[in-house]
């Protein structure tokens, strides 16, 4: 009998242990040499608040740096009352380093050209940046920014205009 309890003793203390254990967290297996996790690195958007400043626009950037992106725009634009189309080269400069997410400062330059579905064609040719912030959910992602940029019209005319983004897109 002496035995027996013994033997009920040491499976309840075994069963109880293990119910402690279950429930006490994990261990870390990371390691400091781990890679890091991926950075967004693609990035298409489209801009809903540049219709104010009269563009309508699309934008790609491509990560090739961890704190630098370079991209395209593609869009049209009403600033002359004309449907100009749009083509612009941007590099962004990512202040965290963290991928396309967080503060930042971008330098564009671009023309807008008036084609011959226009009574006058015309061109301009932009060079300016914005800076602002893009907020990541997931794979969602929102860009508040503003700037400015000079415009040389083809009739040599410098005229400063402004830079409002407020877009919404994915980042891969």
């Amino acid at each position: 009998m002496h035995a027996m309890l013994r033997a009920l003793a040491l499976v309840s203390f075994l069963a109880s242990a293990s119910a402690a254990y279950a429930d006490a967290p994990a261990p870390t297996q990371e390691l400091a040499s781990d890679p890091e996790p991926p950075r967004p690195s693609l990035g298409l958007s489209a801009d809903g608040a540049a219709i104010i400043v009269g563009d309508y626009a699309a934008r790609l950037d491509l990560l090739v740096l961890p704190a630098l992106s370079i991209g395209g725009v593609i869009g049209a634009s009403h600033r002359r009352a004309t449907d100009d189309v749009l083509l612009e080269l941007v590099a962004s400069l990512w202040c965290l380093g963290q991928g396309l997410e967080g503060p930042f400062v971008s330098a564009a330059a671009g023309v807008a050209w008036g084609g011959p579905w226009n009574q006058t064609p015309s061109w301009t040719v932009r060079l300016g940046g914005d800076a602002g912030w893009q907020f990541l959910w997931q794979s969602l992602s929102i860009t508040l920014g503003a700037g400015a940029h000079a415009a040389v019209r083809d009739d040599g005319a410098v005229v400063p205009e402004a830079r409002l983004r407020v877009a919404l897109g994915l980042v891969f």
